[in-house]
């Protein structure tokens, strides 16, 4: 059959044009956020930005939803729906406000690869380091140093708010790296050069969970190449439901915390985070679509829980919190089904890490949540719409 040329240029000219929706409602809006760590962050004011483009980006979304054809209306209901789910959280809940657009964007995603959701996060991190970390290391910018446990623990801020801002950025460009070249796989002097500059960032923040992390990801990188966990379905359970387990071993471990015994000495070493997660649990509690909670991060009031599963399940509520945990099970089959060795790696550390640290949620630290789209969510959507669209290419 003679195929249209003018159609074909049409055709590839739209599906360019839903890709530019969804970068310019995604690019902006996260390095917006990324910038809200940072000392630049009075100079450019990236929360007035990031603001502004979330009601930009999700007219933008919409738009893209209208544009592809065939699922259009599929889509835009999805959506409504996601929408009302989050007005109804949003009625007592001030925690939520970049939950909405996160869901949305994950929605959205469509056939854009998430390699290359993965592959732009990673560049805008190694730009915000750049700009941040390099500037902080020279003088240029604010490089405020930091005295703890009596004055004894010295931590230089390196440009970002925190201490463990740059440390936990670092390793999630680590692991996005990981992941992009796990066909490639990592040479020995690339692997001692990214050692070090994670040495260096630790040896200024003094954050030792982020540094060692790094190193025992590329520890795995090397020792899983050979493996196929697909022979074993001890080791296919593990991989698929993990973060069940990482979320029990959370919550349980910071119900029954006592200032005694050995989750005491855990709590010490885990610089309180046990006895913060017990008293958050205790004061707030758990409910559907979690509690308006604020957040004090210095003086004696402290009061921020640091577990990233305790914290949705405080702040976000039990739906949410099954949302993540579903997803990642969706994650670890798609794992599991390509036998990704570099998926593998960062599923293992981001659930590790994430039982210590809040970042497993958000999207400037986490590109992998778009992972979710290849999952129980959307898959109606791609089996109406990109499946058809493969059949018309063949026309």
């Amino acid at each position: 059959m003679k195929v249209d040329v003018r159609h074909k240029r049409y055709l590839k000219y739209q599906l360019t044009m839903q890709d530019l929706l969804f970068w310019i409602a995604y690019i902006p809006w996260m390095f917006s956020w990324m910038l809200t760590y940072t000392w630049l962050k009075p100079i450019i004011h990236p929360y007035g930005i990031g603001k502004i483009w979330t009601l930009i980006g999700i007219i933008l979304l919409f738009l893209r939803a209208i544009y592809v054809r065939n699922s259009g209306f599929f889509m835009v209901s999805l959506i409504g729906i996601m929408l009302f789910i989050t007005f109804l959280v949003r009625l007592g809940n001030d925690n939520v406000n970049f939950i909405l657009y996160t869901i949305i964007l994950i929605l959205s995603v469509g056939d854009i690869e998430v390699d290359d959701i993965v592959k732009v996060t990673f560049y805008l991190q190694v730009i915000l380091l750049c700009i941040t970390v390099l500037p902080a290391a020279i003088g240029i910018i604010h490089n405020e140093a930091q005295y703890s446990e009596n004055g004894v623990r010295l931590r230089h801020l390196l440009g970002f708010r925190y201490c463990t801002d740059s440390a936990n950025f670092y390793l999630s460009i680590i692991l996005e790296y990981i992941y992009l070249y796990r066909k490639k796989g990592i040479g020995i002097i690339k692997t001692i050069i990214f050692i070090s500059i994670g040495y260096y960032i630790y040896a200024q923040t003094d954050t030792k969970e982020a540094f060692l992390l790094v190193i025992l990801a590329f520890i795995m990188e090397r020792l899983l190449r050979p493996f196929d966990f697909r022979r074993s379905y001890t080791l296919r359970a593990i991989i698929k439901y993990q973060y069940w387990g990482y979320a029990l071993v959370s919550i349980i471990s910071s119900i029954l915390y006592v200032k005694n015994g050995a989750l005491e000495k855990i709590n010490v070493a885990l610089n309180s985070r046990l006895d913060l997660a017990h008293r958050g649990l205790m004061k707030w509690g758990v409910k559907i679509f979690g509690v308006s909670v604020k957040w004090i991060s210095k003086g004696s009031t402290y009061n921020y829980i640091d577990s990233s599963f305790i914290n949705v399940l405080i702040c976000y509520g039990i739906l949410l919190f099954l949302f993540l945990l579903i997803g990642y099970t969706t994650i670890g089959s798609k794992a599991i089904e390509k036998n990704d060795q570099g998926l593998y790696v960062v599923l293992i550390i981001w659930g590790i890490h994430a039982m210590i640290n809040p970042q497993i949620y958000l999207v400037w630290y986490n590109p992998f949540l778009f992972m979710f789209n290849m999952g129980c969510i959307t898959k109606e959507i791609k089996k109406h719409y990109w499946i058809k669209k493969e059949k018309e290419k063949t026309i």
